[in-house]
């Protein structure tokens, strides 16, 4: 596969199309924001109306009671997923967004779920400078077992899932609630990894204090929302056993998705790692996951990251009708069975993944 053509493809689309229909993406991301918005809400009030409602946490366990507490946890955790995945498209494509989408993924968005776009978008980006290269500690999203079986792919599931949500926790009570001094608080933000070890070597003091303030005051509106909510609720504990249930419920999908998008495979210096985003990622359609974002097409976001999820299913169908092997990865990496087969099963140097075109530098990898 000639991957030079393929990205040399990807920029002149991004040259002649993404930036010329600024304003046709702008119209979508604005409307998506607004709709998350509105559906996370919802949920709020649903759990806020439920839980003041309850006159104590035993009541949960009722057979109903119970089956509207889950019903509750899950549309909050589903309507947290989507919202954090649009926080994800804002972090790459911030300007297809209007002033007043900005406005809202930039301190209200941050009401409403335990994250905002100034802590997350750099050790974001190190992970698409250097994907999979955890032994060198480049890449924020560690695998906890580095072992190519199903077993090693549920079991780091289930621990990501809890790890992120420990973070999550963390973001909402530690960060707005400790008083950094400048320096500590820089290297604060640009040395903790949201999963994973992050080395000082590895990554310079280059943030400034008016990006950490920021994400210092999104920590803040978290924290301050949730208290609010909390007091709407008359105080009741219920509220924060369908809040942190529906935090974890977030998390799995989270975990899942990000874990699935990315072969568990370590990949061995810088020049590997464009080979890696090829043929180590994973190109879901809507058919799978309705608006996972950039997710959905994690194939094209990972070889052109400048491209808004927007216009990723209109360059992907561009790639695979010029470049057949492209096609032909697209359509396994499209087939969530072989995706796991792939990239986490034991017979994984078996799979057409290791007969198609990598590289015999891949093969030596995995």
């Amino acid at each position: 596969m000639n991957y030079a053509k393929i990205i040399d493809t990807t920029n002149i689309f991004f040259k002649e199309q993404v930036t010329l229909r600024k304003r046709e993406a702008q119209s979508f991301y604005n409307k998506m924001t607004i709709l998350f918005i509105l559906i996370s809400f919802s949920g709020y009030l649903a759990t806020v109306y439920f839980s003041s409602q309850m006159q104590g946490i035993a009541g949960i366990f009722s057979d109903y009671n119970l089956t509207i507490t889950i019903s509750i946890s899950l549309y909050l955790g589903a309507s947290l997923y989507y919202l954090m995945t649009l926080l994800h498209d804002y972090v790459h494509a911030s300007q297809y967004y209007s002033e007043k989408a900005s406005f809202l993924m930039e301190y209200v968005v941050p009401i409403l779920v335990p994250m905002n776009p100034c802590g997350y978008r750099w050790t974001h980006f190190q992970h698409h400078l250097n994907t999979n290269r955890f032994s060198e500690e480049l890449d924020t999203l560690p695998p906890f077992k580095l072992e190519k079986t199903l077993k090693a792919f549920w079991f780091n599931v289930f621990i990501h899932s809890l790890f992120i949500m420990v973070i999550f926790i963390v973001r909402i009570i530690v960060s707005p609630l400790t008083i950094f001094s400048k320096e500590k608080g820089l290297i604060y933000f640009n040395y903790i990894s949201p999963l994973g070890r992050v080395s000082p070597n590895v990554y310079p003091k280059r943030k400034s204090k008016k990006e950490f303030e920021k994400n210092f005051t999104g920590n803040l509106i978290t924290l301050i929302s949730l208290l609010i909510f909390w007091a709407c609720s008359g105080f009741s504990l219920v509220f924060w056993a369908i809040y942190l249930t529906s935090l974890l419920i977030c998390s799995v999908w989270i975990a899942f998705r990000s874990l699935v998008d990315h072969a568990c495979v370590d990949v061995k210096g810088k020049e590997e790692v464009t080979v890696a985003n090829f043929h180590l990622t994973s190109n879901f359609s809507n058919n799978y996951f309705w608006y996972a974002g950039f997710a959905t097409y994690h194939l094209i976001h990972h070889i052109n990251p400048n491209i808004p999820h927007y216009f990723c299913q209109e360059i992907n169908d561009i790639l695979c009708r010029e470049y057949p092997e492209y096609q032909k990865l697209h359509q396994r990496r499209n087939n969530l069975p072989l995706v796991i087969r792939d990239f986490f099963a034991k017979d994984v140097i078996k799979t057409d993944l290791l007969k198609s075109s990598v590289s015999a530098t891949l093969k030596a990898l995995v």
